[in-house]
């Protein structure tokens, strides 16, 4: 397209008139606007003097990740390019990609309601908060000692400290009776 000439025609307000227009191409001379694959789209205003001013042109990429290379990596790498493109210019996504980033955008907000529910169930099981909050913040002290014992075996130490940390905790327990 050259210039505002696009521009210049503005009873060009059908898809199918625009897409009979042919244009130079470099590598195969002229060709017709419906033969590239490019869908012009114009939105027409309420008057027709509008019409030839608001004039959008929208291309349709339809792709999938090549093999081994997942969809998630595929569309972080189409986003990067469209960054690049100069200003002025948008993209967006349809269909199964868009439902996939809305997907991923509210993962997190899932996964902190779920835990929400599950404290707030525990809490309404025991009557109480306090031992629902004591259950999440054991679990990371088990994970810690799980490595401390793998770390004990590479250097070859007899330590066991989860049993160690059991046995204290039985032993506390029972004074407390």
């Amino acid at each position: 397209m050259r210039g505002a000439d696009c521009l210049s025609g503005w009873r060009r307000t059908a898809c199918n008139d625009v897409a009979r227009e042919s244009h130079q191409v470099s590598i195969a001379g002229i060709v017709g606007l419906a033969h590239v694959g490019v869908r012009l789209v114009v939105v027409v205003g309420r008057a027709a003097r509008i019409a030839k001013r608001i004039l959008a042109v929208k291309l349709d990429v339809v792709g999938r990740p090549a093999n081994g290379d997942s969809l998630g990596a595929a569309m972080a790498d189409m986003e990067r390019l469209a960054a690049s493109l100069p200003t002025g210019i948008g993209y967006g996504w349809g269909d199964a990609a868009r439902e996939e980033t809305v997907a991923a955008r509210q993962t997190p907000l899932l996964i902190g309601r779920s835990a929400l529910a599950a404290f707030m169930a525990r809490a309404a099981l025991y009557e109480s908060w306090t031992i629902p909050l004591s259950v999440p913040t054991v679990v990371p002290l088990d994970r810690h000692a799980r490595i401390g014992d793998a770390l004990a075996r590479l250097r070859r130490r007899r330590g066991r400290a989860r049993r160690r940390v059991g046995v204290r905790a039985r032993i506390s327990g029972r004074d407390a009776d």
